[in-house]
């Protein structure tokens, strides 16, 4: 796990799914959790996950990205 300090909050950037999703579980956020399972099941393969949350720990949105992407794939957003 990789933590960058942001002004609003931050971004924790994870290696495996199953840190992200525990992360996510220690926060009471299951359904998230499994969103990012389903969606880890129909990957071949990625380099990190990404979940973005503000300064009181509000979880933003949750993404993937896979190798040679500069981009994330949105798991879970907040509306």
């Amino acid at each position: 796990m990789s933590v960058f300090k942001k002004d609003w909050g931050s971004e924790v950037y994870f290696d495996t799914a199953s840190d992200a999703m525990a992360f996510l579980d220690e926060k009471g956020l299951s359904f998230i959790s499994e969103k990012l399972k389903d969606r880890v099941e129909k990957t071949i393969e990625y380099k990190e996950i990404c979940i973005s949350q503000l300064k009181n720990d509000y979880i933003l949105e949750v993404g993937i990205c896979g190798f040679g992407q500069f981009e994330y794939y949105p798991v879970y957003m907040q509306s």
